[in-house]
């Protein structure tokens, strides 16, 4: 496993993410953890639209909002 926390993208929880996160919030029944995660995956995925990003969860209700905003999943549902 060593190496691949350089393949993750990492997005500062602050000011820029707080109105993704309530949308996020408004939209979906998440816990507020979980939003934060569907929040800071939206932001890179629709600033830079990569065509391999790939959404990683453990979580139904997140994978599935996370699939309802356009996210590809990074492995089969839970």
């Amino acid at each position: 496993m060593e190496g691949v926390w350089e393949l993750f993208h990492k997005v500062p929880v602050g000011p820029k993410l707080a109105p993704e996160l309530r949308r996020v919030l408004r939209l979906h029944n998440l816990r507020s953890a979980d939003a934060v995660h569907l929040a800071s995956a939206l932001l890179p995925h629709r600033r830079m639209a990569w065509a391999a990003f790939r959404f990683a969860a453990h979580d139904r209700a997140l994978c599935a909002a996370a699939e309802a905003e356009g996210l590809a999943l990074a492995w089969d549902k839970p």
